[in-house]
């Protein structure tokens, strides 16, 4: 969970959850470990999919980023008609898969930084 600078106390505006033991960029974090096999978001995304059941599940409107180990898929809402920003007061929410062998390891989704 990631707190922005100015939000009130006890909101959150970017969450992360993955299969996280070898990313290197967390070690220096503090990391909330859970003890669940298994963890699925309210749309049915879950750690362990597909490339092609996630996009099935969320649309073909996203970015592709490839990188040396793996991909990242990425989502954008930017339309400031959309229910989810008008709800929260947003200007825009992301979500972020990281795939390695086309499998999900890790999820990032969130408010972007206004």
């Amino acid at each position: 969970m990631y707190h922005y600078e100015g939000d009130n106390k006890n909101i959150f505006s970017v969450f992360e959850f993955g299969y996280l033991k070898d990313d290197t960029l967390l070690k220096k974090c503090i990391i909330n470990k859970t003890n669940y096999i298994s963890f699925a978001t309210e749309s049915g995304l879950k750690l362990g999919m597909a490339f092609k059941d996630v996009v099935r599940l969320k649309g073909k409107s996203y970015t592709l980023e490839k990188e040396i180990v793996g991909k990242i898929l990425k989502y954008t809402i930017n339309d400031a008609g959309a229910s989810i920003l008008k709800q929260y007061e947003m200007s825009s929410y992301f979500m972020e898969l990281y795939f390695r062998d086309d499998i999900v390891y890790k999820v990032k989704f969130g408010f972007e930084y206004p």
